[in-house]
């Protein structure tokens, strides 16, 4: 893992680019590849780099992103971003993203109210890739464990009776959204690590990667 600051080639702190080629430029170094934005705003592309310096900062990680383009036109009534193969899919514009954020973190969904909630949960996903088998089945053991344990909670409360959810108990534990599977689990987690407000179990994925970084 290299390290930070100069030795990386990256500025000691983050300067918003003037232009889109000189946000690629940024993004290929925070990146260690080549990558691109395509069909992509200066003020997102500068948020999405904004963002990336923050987990290059903070984790000492270079993700695997190599293209940043809009979301799909048939799917921006469900997504407001997404990963897949290196590829960061996004919707809207950093002065909408915090109002959108806070109204899913207030209602349980997501984990992070922070304005780069969504990017940084999409980072999550790039990370899990880097992830070792042996850190993936800790942090699935960790999922599960919660998983049960906000069943039990919904259990005790009537179940189905109770007019309310397993989600719902999950999202007392971390968000309604990470009930959905191991890597949502991760990925909110990583949002909220992200985000320096962390419950528990946010500490204890943490602490998983933080033992990558020292072995």
């Amino acid at each position: 893992m290299g390290g930070r600051g100069g030795s990386s080639g990256l500025p000691q702190s983050y300067k918003p680019a003037s232009s889109i080629d000189q946000a690629n430029k940024y993004l290929s170094k925070l990146t260690g590849q080549n990558a691109s934005f395509n069909g992509i705003s200066l003020s997102v592309a500068n948020a999405v780099n904004e963002a990336l310096k923050e987990v290059y900062d903070r984790l000492g990680e270079r993700l695997d992103i190599r293209e940043v383009n809009k979301v799909k036109a048939d799917w921006e009534r469900y997504m407001q971003a997404g990963y897949q193969n290196g590829v960061l899919s996004i919707k809207g514009n950093p002065s909408t993203w915090e109002k959108s954020a806070q109204k899913y973190f207030k209602d349980g969904w997501l984990a992070s109210g922070d304005k780069y909630g969504t990017l940084y949960h999409e980072f999550g996903h790039a990370m899990w890739n880097k992830l070792s088998s042996s850190q993936r089945s800790q942090i699935d053991s960790i999922y599960k464990r919660e998983k049960r344990k906000a069943y039990e909670n919904w259990m005790a409360d009537g179940g189905a009776r109770s007019g309310k959810s397993q989600a719902e108990y999950f999202g007392k534990i971390l968000s309604r959204y990470a009930h959905t599977s191991t890597q949502e689990f991760f990925s909110e987690a990583f949002s909220q690590i992200m985000s320096r407000r962390m419950r528990p179990v946010s500490r204890e994925v943490l602490s998983i990667i933080d033992r990558r970084r020292k072995n």
